[in-house]
């Protein structure tokens, strides 16, 4: 797997530019980069399995907050296409990662 350290990756870049022209800015909220880069340097400090076990709950943490604000999105209207605009990503794929239901999944 190739990773972009210290770089945006061609999906990040093509999101952000995708926000910036639907002018919410980088990432729609405040303070984004801010925590993208609290968070480089949190997982450059690994240096044993107990302290990667805290940075993986952390992204479990970090995902369901991410399906919470889906869901408020979809309940405000929005659709998988405008996320799926949003995040640079297929409607499809945004359906599939979050359904509006149980019914879908």
């Amino acid at each position: 797997m190739v990773r972009y350290v210290g770089r945006e990756t061609p999906q990040t870049e093509r999101r952000n530019e995708m926000l910036e022209i639907n002018g919410a800015g980088y990432g729609g909220a405040p303070g984004v980069r801010r925590w993208e880069r609290k968070l480089t340097a949190l997982a450059r400090q690994i240096d044993d399995p107990e302290a990667l076990g805290q940075v993986l709950d952390l992204v479990d943490h970090l995902n369901r907050q991410i399906g919470t604000a889906v869901r408020d999105l979809y309940a405000e209207g929005h659709s998988t296409a405008d996320l799926g605009a949003a995040l640079g990503i297929s409607r499809q794929a945004v359906a599939k990662r979050w359904p509006r239901s149980e019914r879908e999944r």
